[in-house]
């Protein structure tokens, strides 16, 4: 069963709040002499993802904040947490992405490459992403590498009439999907 980003917001939300109550579980049990939570128990709650729970149980119930094991520890594990996502979020992105889908990524992230020949590939794209009116035939393109890339196409008509059409696709790891942004007749 493949985990969705929903299904993981779901489970971290659930185990924070858990862990929160957890907390106020535990400082009310202190106060009665009651049995306690163990305090690897509470530890592990916030390693499972339920950190911030942890946080905020320990700020709004002022419970184990003079213990270092909880004053240093649960941040210790909410930072590794927070790079842990980060990493996923990044190599999830970087994994499906080919260099044909990218283009050069050896120019500036942010500037056109200098226009050229449409390869089968990039005609495939435009062919894929353009229903105009007006028939349009990409002579040359140039590519933007974006949150995703910006297709610069030169277009010209069946009367010698040059266009820019502008296409922009997605990353894969965002769908992969391409539009036209923008149609201007040069």
């Amino acid at each position: 069963m493949a985990l969705t980003t929903k299904t993981i917001i779901i489970y971290l939300l659930a185990v924070t709040i858990i862990t929160f109550f957890l907390f106020g579980i535990d400082k009310l049990k202190a106060k009665k002499g009651w049995w306690r939570i163990n305090e690897t128990h509470l530890l592990a709650f916030a390693v499972l993802g339920g950190s911030i729970g942890a946080w905020l149980g320990m700020k709004v119930w002022h419970h184990k904040t003079m213990h270092k094991k909880f004053i240093y520890g649960i941040p210790t594990i909410f930072f590794i947490q927070v790079t842990a996502v980060i990493a996923f979020m990044i190599t999830s992105c970087s994994n499906k992405t080919t260099m044909n889908e990218v283009q050069d990524v050896t120019h500036l992230v942010g500037a056109y490459t200098q226009g050229h020949q449409v390869s089968k590939e990039e005609l495939a794209l435009f062919n894929s992403a353009y229903k105009g009116e007006v028939a349009l035939t990409p002579v040359t393109v140039s590519t933007q590498v974006v949150a995703g890339v910006n297709y610069k196409y030169i277009c010209k008509d069946r009367d010698e009439k040059r266009y820019e059409v502008v296409i922009y696709k997605q990353l894969p790891c965002y769908g992969g999907g391409a539009e036209v942004t923008s149609i201007k007749e040069l």
